[in-house]
């Protein structure tokens, strides 16, 4: 079974530690993101890209191992999975920047 935590961490990396008073926020967050990073890695990346990532965070294989596996090298295989992560996080960042807003203006009608 495939491990999401690693590659939403992965993507989250910038994020700072949230503020206890950030931790629901931070939750719904995530939870959004694992609702879209599957359809953002199919419809987005490279048959390429998404096999190099599937191989590193589903299937645990290092770099090395990958470059193996696919016939490639490991530099080439380096720049596929940067080059996902690069174009992923781009994308959720509008993501998490929808989620935030969509959060406050839920917030905002308890109160």
């Amino acid at each position: 079974m495939m491990n999401m935590t690693d590659l939403i961490e992965a993507m989250c990396a910038d994020a700072n530690s949230p503020a206890d008073d950030d931790i629901d926020e931070q939750k719904a967050i995530k939870t959004g993101i694992k609702a879209v990073i599957s359809s953002i890695a199919e419809k987005e990346l490279s048959p390429r890209q998404r096999e190099c990532l599937k191989m590193k965070y589903y299937e645990k294989m290092n770099q090395e191992q990958i470059a193996e596996s696919l016939n490639l090298s490991q530099p080439t295989v380096s720049r596929h999975i940067s080059a996902a992560i690069r174009k992923m996080r781009k994308i959720l960042f509008y993501c998490v920047k929808a989620l935030k807003a969509a959060n406050k203006s839920w917030i905002e009608t308890l109160y």
